[in-house]
């Protein structure tokens, strides 16, 4: 038995927080190979054999005696998943499902795995869906996780997967759903790492990509006046052990201004900001009662407008013996957030999940060709500021044929 970080005991008092990670294949998952991949990991990582409980006003975590690497893994025959699109119904319901009280606090949804029968399977989407309660682990430890995977030296056991329990799209559509999630969905964008702007850091890049979205009035209502504060996350301290788990990711505030004429800003009790900081605060929401803890998550969160991270991720990857096209995040928020932007670059692409919420009034189309072009495209009152001249500045504007004029 092990007493939980602080920050580990928070989100377990918090209640249904959970991260989910959509690993994208670019083939049909061996469901025997992951199996056993998982099942090395959990030999390798202790946590992820671990139950939480709660001995007022503590939390702590005890090894599961009934762990079972087949109680956590499930198939799902999705007939409909056939693009990348189609993936952002599954992972919405993936994320406000409840994973069983009575085993580890984690999950493995694989979407379309070898062996699934029907019309023309060879053009279904494969995918491998992680589950996790964020007292378990941050973005950045479960990509690491994810990550080791297909370094580890395992053994398939087909008679082992033959155990994995099956769902039908109907059965997993039923799962039971918890509600404390009010956002308005997830979106799904691939963005090669070569497009995106380079006039200022990635982070910093879509931090005002984001804030721009928030600004635009044919996107966002603005019936409520805008913070011009954004969270962004950053490591706050590096792991030693290859088998720790834990939170060790903070989130700070970014301000931004991006309006060309001075808007009303949102009220804020003077002193707040710097109360919110004060460790008091912090022990606070990890032993108060969860109603409590949850409602001043919520006042924390109001001072955001939005959210924006990046998590890092390897240059290549591979799970189930296929490659990884992309890795896209979700992270679980404690209030109405009107945008949520998480990145994590994958060779080539950068993996994106785009989250609009509170206030939006646009469409999701139009929101998504608008951060495609923030993020692309150096703004020109930025190129005068910095000297810069880009190349679509200069060239020559087409004849009426539609070509650029010698």
């Amino acid at each position: 038995m092990r007493a939980l970080g602080l920050t580990d005991a928070i989100f377990y008092n918090l209640g249904h927080r959970y991260i989910t990670s959509t690993v994208v294949l670019d083939g049909r998952c061996d469901l025997a190979r992951l199996v056993a991949e998982m099942e090395a990991a959990a030999r390798e990582v202790p946590a992820l054999r671990e139950r939480f409980f709660r001995i007022w006003p503590w939390s702590f975590a005890r090894d599961d005696a009934g762990f079972g690497i087949a109680d956590h893994i499930v198939s799902v025959d999705c007939p409909d998943v056939r693009r990348l699109e189609d993936l952002e119904p599954v992972i919405e319901k993936v994320r406000r499902s409840i994973p069983p009280r009575s085993k580890s606090p984690w999950r493995i949804y694989v979407i379309n795995p070898q062996g699934i029968e029907g019309e023309k399977p060879e053009q279904r989407v494969s995918a491998v869906i992680f589950h996790l309660n964020h007292a378990l682990a941050d973005g950045v430890r479960c990509m690491q996780v994810i990550g080791d995977l297909a370094s580890r030296d395992v053994t398939v056991e087909p008679a082992l997967a033959a155990r994995i329990p099956k769902m039908t799209r109907k059965t997993f559509d039923a799962q039971p759903e918890h509600h404390r999630i009010v956002d308005q969905g997830v979106s799904l964008v691939r963005l090669p790492r070569k497009d995106l702007r380079r006039d200022r850091g990635a982070t910093d890049v879509f931090v005002d990509a984001a804030a721009r979205m928030l600004d635009d009035p044919d996107l966002y209502s603005h019936a409520e006046p805008l913070n011009y504060c954004i969270a962004k996350t950053q490591l706050v301290r590096r792991r030693t052990s290859r088998g720790e788990l834990g939170n060790h990711m903070e989130t700070v505030a970014n301000p931004v201004r991006t309006a060309p004429v001075e808007r009303p800003v949102r009220f804020r009790i003077p002193g707040l900001q710097t109360i919110q900081k004060l460790p008091i605060v912090k022990y606070m929401i990890a032993t108060l009662p969860p109603p409590l803890a949850n409602w001043m998550m919520r006042v924390w969160y109001k001072r955001f407008d939005g959210m924006v991270t990046i998590l890092p991720g390897p240059a290549s990857m591979q799970m189930g013996g296929c490659d990884c096209l992309g890795v896209f995040g979700t992270p679980p928020l404690s209030g109405p957030i009107p945008l949520v932007v998480l990145s994590i670059p994958l060779g080539r692409q950068h993996a994106i999940v785009v989250i609009p919420g509170k206030g939006f009034t646009g469409e999701r189309g139009e929101l998504l060709e608008k951060l495609n072009q923030a993020l692309t495209t150096v703004p020109l009152t930025e190129k005068r500021a910095s000297g810069v001249r880009a190349k679509e500045d200069a060239a020559p504007e087409p004849d009426a044929a539609g070509v650029p004029a010698a």
